[in-house]
């Protein structure tokens, strides 16, 4: 069996699959069969530009410590680390995840004085935004931070990972236990004008289906919005491991920019859980596209963020730098 998926600049053979994600040959057909397309439409002779991508889940704003260590966990603690950290580490574009409304918008007021601009929407609520209150549900925010200094905002949007995705997701859908969405954007890389298409999102903890469900909705918008064929990158907290299916399907069309078993010492996490300890618990990821080498990647690690016993987040931020 031969088939060909065109994820808007991503194409994939499957051949002699059982289904992705897990699924047989009979429910193949609930992912989107599209026209394999010629790749991206402007891949023009200027020289490559370096570029710094992010995920950071900044954990909602809890009020609670840890149970087990004690340690100061509530955002009050923890702000001027998730501000500081992306300071430092100058990413171009970083996907934010879990943030509360009052968190996105202490993000965005504090991180515009280093140069950065904000883009997205509670997962819940698009319209209407004044009328959010403190910690009222729904309210949380998978954004998109970027450098205009670096790269040129040309469009954006977000969606719902639903059975209505371009409807907000006030109640779990797909089986989720959690509101789950995305935001998508459209970058020019400001020195070599090659273009770019960009993805945040949280996939949910429920186990399979619900997680492969929601990369389907993820696929159907990127081939809805990425009508160029551009090369594309997603960042997230995916909620799995590197050997689940879900993943193995996502490397049929990604690279990663850090599998875990490319670290020497093969003990490496991005969930911490607020604990010094190395585990394998790898659930973060930047993913970009298989691009004939025209998308280079020069390094890429794990930022451990401290002060004394508070930690920047229950996730470890990931970062990557990239040339295009």
């Amino acid at each position: 069996m031969k088939r060909f998926f065109l994820m808007n600049g991503l194409l994939l053979l499957v051949t002699a699959m059982t289904g992705l994600c897990g699924c047989s040959d009979d429910a193949e057909g609930e992912f989107p069969d599209l026209v394999p397309g010629l790749g991206p439409v402007e891949d023009n002779d200027r020289p490559a530009q370096n570029f710094k991508v992010m995920s950071f889940n900044i954990r909602v704003n809890s009020v609670d410590p840890n149970p087990s260590q004690g340690l100061p966990t509530e955002w009050e603690t923890r702000k001027s680390l998730a501000v500081e950290v992306i300071r430092d580490e100058q990413p171009t574009i970083v996907g934010i995840q879990e943030a509360y409304y009052k968190q996105w918008l202490y993000l965005k007021e504090q991180l515009a004085d280093y140069g950065y601009e904000a883009i997205g929407l509670p997962i819940g609520v698009w319209e209407n935004l004044e009328s959010i209150t403190d910690r009222q549900g729904n309210t949380q925010v998978v954004g998109i931070l970027y450098r205009p200094g670096e790269v040129t905002l040309e469009d954006w949007g977000v969606f719902s990972l639903s059975e209505t995705p371009d409807m907000p997701c006030t109640t779990p859908a797909l089986g989720a236990s959690y509101t789950r969405g995305a935001t998508w954007a459209i970058f020019r890389l400001n020195e070599s004008q090659r273009r770019i298409f960009f993805v945040n999102t949280h996939l949910d903890t429920a186990a399979s289906p619900v997680p492969e469900l929601e990369w389907k909705v993820i696929v159907e918008q990127m081939s809805r919005h990425n009508t160029d064929n551009l090369y594309a990158f997603v960042t997230g907290d995916f909620n799995e491991g590197r050997t689940s299916n879900l993943c193995k399907t996502m490397y049929e069309t990604f690279n990663e920019a850090a599998l875990m078993g490319d670290w020497p010492d093969r003990s490496v996490n991005t969930f911490n859980n607020y604990q010094d300890a190395l585990t394998t618990s790898y659930i973060d990821h930047i993913l970009y596209s298989k691009s004939n080498n025209r998308i280079r990647i020069f390094d890429y690690r794990v930022v451990r963020k401290k002060d004394g016993n508070v930690f920047v987040s229950d996730h470890w931020p990931i970062w990557a730098e990239f040339s295009y």
